[in-house]
This record gives structure tokens, sequence and C-alpha cells, in this order.
């Protein structure tokens, strides 16, 4: 600026706040979304009904007007806002690791049944 002052560090400085939601909320996301997404995918039957309905769930929801429900009932802090936005990623990512788990495990029984019933496969 004409003062002679660096405007990049100064950016980097009031950015700390958004930089720390967002890789805090994407951390949550991401393990919520694996851990559930990928036991859904495994074990399927009443357990994939269950996460796919809360998926259904959240997707109902927008995640501002989630946001500003929990806040209204919760004490608004930073880490509120950083929980309540990773809760609501975790399950939307749940549901597509759940799609990508049953569809590697889908191939892997294709190419199980290629391997044991194709004739042309057999060595001996």
């Amino acid at each position: 600026d004409p003062l002679g002052r660096d405007v990049l560090s100064r950016v980097l400085h009031g950015s700390r706040i958004s930089l720390a939601v967002g890789f805090v909320s994407v951390g949550i996301a991401a393990a919520i979304g694996v851990l559930l997404g990928a036991a859904a995918g495994f074990h399927g039957g009443t357990v994939d009904n269950i996460v796919m309905r809360l998926v259904d769930l959240m997707l109902v929801f927008p995640r501002f007007f989630l946001l500003l429900a929990v806040l209204a009932f919760l004490k608004p802090s930073i880490w509120t806002i950083m929980t309540v936005i990773g809760l609501h990623l975790g399950t939307l990512l749940g549901g597509t690791v759940l799609v990508g788990t049953i569809f590697i495990g889908v191939n892997l029984f294709c190419d199980f049944l290629y391997k044991v019933f194709d004739p042309r496969l057999r060595t001996a």
C-alpha cells in the first residue's frame, strides 16, 4: 500500500481464523465421513440403511440454517462452528465413501468370479 506496509502479510494474518475453520472442519468431516462410509459399505444391510438415512437427513438442512439453529441453542464459539460444519460435511462425505466402498467390493467380487468361473483363466 502507499504507506509501505506489506499487504500479503496483513492478508495472511487476517485469514488465520478462516483457514483454521476450513482445515479443522475438513479434518472432522474426513474422519467422520471415512468411518461412517467404510463401516456402512463393509457391513451393509441395517448399517447401510442407517447411514444413508443420516445422509438424507443432512441433505434436507441447508448448512447455514443448521449452523444458526445450533448456535441458538449452544454457546456461540468458533469451535461450535467448526464442529457443526464438520459434522454436516462428514455425513455427506460418508455417503460418497459408502458408494466407493461398495464399488470396490463389487469390482473385487466380480474379479474373483471371473477368475474362478472363466475356464480360459485357469492354469490347471
